[in-house]
């Protein structure tokens, strides 16, 4: 009985019937595939390598197809007939065993922009199903751009973010560094995991918790343990990195475990590979982390000396000092916590269609005319680096000191711009590219000045509007409440303090003459005040006059003691309670609309 059921079995595997041989081809390393036919169905290709070392996923496949090769006999006949037929067939098909650029093919799980002679056929290569399933959109772009992208509009870390998620795709056109990453810090609670999501949010998301909490993110204790396999995986995609605290369970583990990750990234090759070791791959990729320390600060904590190789690899980018934490402009929310609550639950909503946007226009590009698509690109690269220049030169003219940069982080910067401008043209992006502009430099520069302070004092704002909110922060003890303390014409002088503090109808003013104002904003003031005028943070007294008359002295006969000032509402400030100059609650700013 059970002899004739064995043969039986053999029998069902009738191989010159059921399984065919119908292609071979090749992958990126150059390994030999079949691909096999059973009956109808088309089986995925298989690798021969593999075939002779472990031909159990093929029994497996086998078997889900009705082909029952259960004894050492029945398996042996298989791997007979797949060897017999395999000479006379021919190559037609490739093999993609990571996402990314194929050619002029452009490959992810859940689609494959473009077409060549040969058919491509995907084997990515991943014990980690998950990780190849966060490929995927949800959503209509439309409903993206109305409840992802318009609330980044304005701040410079969201946008940065973006265009971050765009620029792994763009590596094989560009010139300068085609790995290494940028990590986003700051205090805990900030917003900072909220960049990542939005960030992932171009990409797609996890399908289940708990990863799917934290969208396309991956974790650093994880990606520690399967570095090359997760950089396969995110071949041309960013690989997001959430809070180095899971890096390790000391300081001392996660300083070596963060440093050891950037640095083996930038190798950009596999060192060796289950179960065929003779094949080595690459990848291109970069990265997003996130993290409550700076790496300087990481690695200080940790006891682990790193030098600018280290630095030049992962770039830091503080939060910024006038903001709600992550943002400066918090888009009607009443505070960052709510607009951090609404981009995590939109992000998590909608995802991945800004990607398959961006990469169909790109690909589409790429094939009609690569050369000018390189030659546009490195324009808006020499771009970003000229205006880099031109902003630290300002600040070296104005006594500010900042750290020169790193001629390799400088580059990566470059290349986020780069990405972020053509996603502008493909129109992935609604925002003006010198907004787009002038937010990634404002990341570099930020990181610059507070590297030049330790890693511990306030970073210095290069915009106007960023001066003008330091000024108000740093000098508010010194303004003089016209409100507490009636001041007398004769023993006062106007305009001889930093500023007055005064309460008109019932509403808080910083109030500042007009050439102290024009001083603090310097070139460009009149679009900054009209700016701030169209927000309903500035009086104004008529279409094109920023100035109001306000009662600065009580008593004076004629005029009431009234003068000429610049009443800027506190509310440009976020959390204050303004009614002493000498109040010693600390305040936290926020920019309304910067840029």
């Amino acid at each position: 009985m059970s002899k004739k059921r064995n043969d039986n079995l053999v029998g069902r595997a009738d191989l010159s019937t059921q399984v065919t041989v119908i292609g071979e081809g090749n992958d990126e390393a150059g390994r030999r595939y079949v691909k096999l036919r059973v009956g109808t169905k088309d089986l995925p290709p298989y690798p021969l390598s593999r075939l002779t070392k472990d031909p159990s996923v093929l029994f497996r496949d086998l078997a889900d197809a009705g082909v029952y090769a259960i004894t050492p006999k029945s398996k042996a006949a298989v791997l007979d007939q797949i060897q017999s037929q395999k000479d006379g067939v021919p190559i037609n098909f490739e093999v993609a065993t990571r996402p990314g650029w194929h050619g002029s093919r452009l490959v992810f799980p859940d689609k494959v922009f473009g077409r060549s002679k040969l058919a491509l056929e995907t084997a990515f290569d991943s014990p980690d199903a998950e990780m190849l399933a966060k490929f995927r959109s949800k959503g209509t772009r439309e409903e993206w751009l109305d409840d992802v992208f318009a609330l980044c509009q304005n701040n410079s870390r969201l946008l940065f973010a973006l265009s971050l998620a765009a620029a792994p795709l763009i590596l094989p056109f560009v010139q300068g560094p085609r790995s290494g990453g940028f990590q986003l810090y700051g205090d805990a609670e900030k917003g900072k995991t909220t960049a990542a999501m939005v960030a992932g949010s171009f990409w797609g998301s996890h399908r289940l918790e708990p990863r799917r909490d934290n969208g396309f993110s991956e974790s650093w204790n994880a990606t520690a343990n399967k570095l090359e396999l997760t950089a396969l995986v995110h071949n041309y995609s960013l690989l997001i990195l959430d809070e180095t605290k899971l890096a390790g369970d000391s300081d001392t583990s996660r300083a070596d475990t963060v440093v050891r990750v950037v640095m083996s990234l930038s190798e950009q090759t596999e060192k060796g590979r289950h179960n065929d070791s003779g094949s080595v791959r690459s990848f291109s990729n970069l990265l997003l982390s996130t993290s409550n320390y700076s790496l300087n600060e990481l690695c200080r904590r940790g006891g682990k000396r790193i030098d600018d190789a280290e630095r030049g690899r992962l770039v830091d980018i503080p939060l910024p000092s006038a903001g709600h934490g992550l943002y400066e402009d918090l888009h009607g929310f009443a505070e960052g916590k709510e607009l951090t609550n609404a981009l995590k639950e939109r992000s998590r909503r909608l995802f991945g269609t800004a990607r398959l946007h961006f990469a169909k226009a790109l690909q589409k590009q790429r094939k009609k005319n690569k050369r000018r698509l390189k030659r546009w690109l490195e324009k808006r690269r020499k771009r970003y680096l000229a205006r880099l220049a031109e902003t630290l030169e300002s600040f070296k003219i104005a006594g500010t000191a900042c750290l020169p940069p790193l001629e390799r982080a400088s580059e990566r910067f470059a290349t986020v711009y780069a990405a972020g401008a053509l996603a502008v043209r493909y129109g992935t992006f609604p925002v003006k590219r010198a907004d787009l502009l002038t937010a990634i430099i404002r990341c570099q520069v930020d990181g610059l000045l507070n590297q030049r302070g330790g890693d511990t004092g306030p970073q210095k704002n290069f915009t106007p509007r960023g001066r003008l909110e330091e000024y108000l922060r740093n000098n508010r003890k010194s303004f003089v409440d016209v409100d507490q303390a009636p001041l007398d014409p004769v023993s006062h002088e106007f305009g001889s303090v930093p500023g007055y503090l005064a309460t008109f109808k019932g509403v808080k003013y910083f109030y500042l003459t007009s050439g102290k104002f024009s001083e603090i904003l310097g070139k460009g003031s009149k679009a900054v005040k009209a700016k701030l005028a169209n927000d309903g943070l500035l009086e104004r007294s008529g279409s094109n006059r920023f100035v109001v008359q306000r009662p600065i002295f009580k008593g004076k006969k004629g005029n009431k003691g009234y003068h000429t000032v610049c009443a800027i509402k506190t509310s440009i400030l976020e959390d204050e309670v303004l009614l002493s100059p000498t109040s010693d609650q600390s305040l936290s700013t926020a920019s309304q609309g910067a840029h």
